[in-house]
């Protein structure tokens, strides 16, 4: 298995499949900075889909269709808003947008 950090200079982002997640029958992606996908990866490993979901979810403003607003979704998404504003470094791109 190929070592994290050296991929740091072959990757700026990571894309999240988000097939039928915010839209029904539809084709949809979300890009996760590479530095987030780093910082993120302990949790990808632990909640998995509902996590990188809650990240986008986060992006966008905006919750995914009815059915994947699960217990676990909402759980990932408040975990994300504590690490928002315990890490000055995770998604530095989005987080005025998402904080006010």
């Amino acid at each position: 298995m190929i070592e994290l950090s050296k991929l740091d200079n072959m990757f700026h982002c990571v894309g999240i499949n988000l097939n039928d997640t915010f839209t029904y029958a539809c084709g949809d992606q979300e890009n996760m900075d590479w530095d987030d996908f780093i910082l993120l990866l302990p949790l990808i490993d632990e909640h998995g889909y509902d996590i990188t979901t809650a990240y986008a979810s986060l992006i966008r403003g905006r919750d995914p269709i009815p059915p994947l607003v699960t217990d676990k979704f909402k759980e990932c998404k408040k975990l994300l808003l504590q690490k928002l504003r315990e890490d000055d470094d995770f998604m530095i791109d989005h987080r005025d947008d998402i904080l006010k």
